[in-house]
């Protein structure tokens, strides 16, 4: 999807006052949480799979920002973004606010990306 092509895209440029998570919340504004999570959660698949040496298996496409970003990245870390992401989705439908639950999912996989802007907000 084109938020997350822009997104990734701002991470691995990872300058300091780079807001890309910020700028994804926004363009996820009114989208089912299911939706952009399911992106994420294959983004984070593709981010361990880039790590670990392999192709990505979702979004070829973005090969070169999920390089910069996973080699900066912790491996445990992007582990357990993975896994609180399934854990988020399964909770997705009840946010009380969903403008601050895009904004809280989007922070913490920037931080887990090593994104300096994440780093900053958080």
């Amino acid at each position: 999807p084109p938020w997350l092509q822009r997104f990734l895209t701002e991470l691995a440029q990872d300058s300091s006052t780079n807001d890309a998570w910020m700028a994804a919340a926004d363009a996820l504004d009114g989208l089912e949480a299911a939706i952009w999570i399911d992106a994420l959660q294959r983004a984070f698949v593709d981010f361990s799979l880039v790590a670990a040496g392999a192709p990505a298996r979702y979004f070829p496409a973005q090969l070169p920002a999920m390089k910069k970003i996973a080699a900066r990245s912790d491996s445990a870390q992007l582990s357990e973004t993975m896994k609180w992401l399934s854990r988020q989705r399964a909770v997705a439908g009840h946010p009380l606010s969903p403008k601050l639950f895009v904004q809280s999912v989007l922070q913490r996989c920037a931080i887990a990306c090593g994104s300096a802007s994440g780093r900053e907000k958080a």
